[in-house]
């Protein structure tokens, strides 16, 4: 076989070989970043609440709560009221214990970024014994609302 026929079989088989590499990485490269990305895990300090006033509204004199939200991210979140879930704890004479029914003022809520806003939450099933409205309380300490709210 004459020399040229051979450097042209080698050029031709390195070509070859090189071009069906580059499809190979190319493909590769193309379903690597095609895949789904996994979520970022909830951050538990992104909204923060404070409880500011407790006191009892409406004739079975049930408690009302309002809280200061704190959106300390730069995205803004939105979430309907509806699908928010409320725990409550029991006290030491087992008072306010499970979650029952909870009713807020708007129906959605509506959190812009590094902003706070206030919530006002009733519990319709949680009834102060007494005729007297419960006196107004205003307690500070940052809690965590662990509720993931959709991003807007």
């Amino acid at each position: 076989m004459s020399s040229w026929k051979s450097i042209l079989l080698k050029s031709l088989g390195v070509g070859v070989g090189a071009g069906i590499g580059f499809a190979i990485c190319v493909g590769a490269f193309a379903w690597y970043s095609s895949r789904p990305k996994p979520e970022k895990p909830w951050d538990s300090n992104a909204i923060t609440a404070v409880l500011e006033h407790v006191d009892t509204t409406g004739e079975n004199h049930h408690l009302r709560f309002l809280y200061s939200l704190e959106n300390h991210t730069d995205t803004d979140y939105r979430t309907d009221t509806s699908i928010l879930q409320v725990s409550a704890i029991v006290g030491e004479k087992g008072n306010l214990s499970g979650a029952g029914l909870v009713k807020f003022q708007e129906q959605n809520v509506f959190l812009p970024a590094k902003q706070r806003l206030l919530v006002d939450l009733e519990l319709p099933s949680y009834q102060f014994p007494g005729s007297d409205v419960l006196r107004a309380t205003h307690l500070k300490g940052e809690r965590s609302t662990g509720t993931r709210l959709r991003n807007t």
